[in-house]
């Protein structure tokens, strides 16, 4: 595995044998702006999608924090998803923090 991207907030590894990326996100993104964020999901994420033609991700998201609006929930489908699945993305995973799963049952 090697590393794609990496800043404060996420580490990016592309698995070239498995066509997997996988992005473990910090509790540094806690401070993140929205700018900060949509960087590295372009310069990161969609950049190594695009030049490897990845077609597996995975997300660690059990040490983030940033909220994400819904503004940019829509920006994220839009402008990374749909481009990912038209490069070569088939499927996304998501690892959550137990807390997040407590949240969702509260609401």
């Amino acid at each position: 595995m090697k590393t794609v991207f990496q800043n404060e907030y996420v580490t990016m590894f592309y698995d070239e044998e498995n066509s997997i990326l996988i992005d473990v996100w910090t509790e540094k993104t806690e401070d993140m702006s929205d700018e900060e964020f949509k960087n590295a999901l372009r310069e990161g994420w969609l950049k190594a999608m695009t030049a490897h033609q990845i077609k597996y991700a995975l997300t660690d998201t059990t040490k983030f924090c940033y909220v994400i609006v819904p503004d940019i929930q829509e920006w994220i489908v839009k402008d990374i998803f749909r481009k990912a699945e038209e490069v070569a993305l088939l499927k996304q995973a998501m690892l959550v923090s137990e807390d997040f799963i407590a949240n969702v049952s509260i609401e």
